[in-house]
């Protein structure tokens, strides 16, 4: 087994823009647009159990720090947040990597995201526990996580950014590239 999981992609960020958050029966339906690198998280034991580890890029709010939302409603599934900045107790980045940035940039940036088992044990300590739909169609805890690291592995990945609709047609951009996007382990 892998003693430390890496991400390393490419990416340019050339426009993006949103108008403020608006709120629609209790839904996001526009607001501040940001970029994350994502990697969903299987257990191996029960592939329909996961969570996210989410890597900020660029927000303009400013760096996510280093938390845990118990349950995403839309999904069922907690997500760790941490950003491509250094001294993050949830992973580290790589050399060379670029760092997060609250603007955006036009030239193809290296970035790289590392997460040994010790730092991967530490979001799971973190997590809670994962959910499930009841009956009604609402996210419910229904067991905890495995604390062991190596009872997971990488389900999906995403490397984006996250734009909302505008119900009143209001004007969003957004130009983004992802290149040589690679994930692998190591001893």
């Amino acid at each position: 087994p892998s003693s430390e999981l890496a991400l390393s992609f490419e990416s340019n960020l050339m426009t993006l823009s949103a108008p403020d958050l608006r709120v629609m029966d209790d839904r996001a339906v526009a607001g501040v647009s940001f970029t994350t690198a994502v990697l969903q998280m299987h257990y191996k034991n029960d592939p329909q159990i996961w969570f996210y580890l989410t890597v900020s890029l660029n927000d303009p709010r400013g760096a996510a720090t280093d938390d845990v939302q118990p349950i995403d409603k839309y999904s069922c599934a907690p997500i760790a947040h941490t950003a491509f900045l250094s001294n993050r107790r949830y992973g580290r980045l790589g050399n060379g990597s670029a760092q997060f940035s609250t603007s955006t940039w036009s030239d193809f940036r290296h970035f790289e995201w590392r997460v040994n088992r010790s730092e991967f044990a530490t979001i799971l300590s973190e997590l809670g526990s994962p959910g499930r739909r009841n009956d009604e169609g609402i996210c419910v805890p229904y067991s905890s996580f495995s604390l062991n690291p190596e009872d997971y592995f990488v389900g999906a990945y995403f490397v984006g950014p996250e734009l909302h609709q505008h119900p009143n047609g209001i004007k969003q951009e957004v130009g983004h590239a992802t290149r040589n996007l690679q994930i692998w382990g190591e001893k």
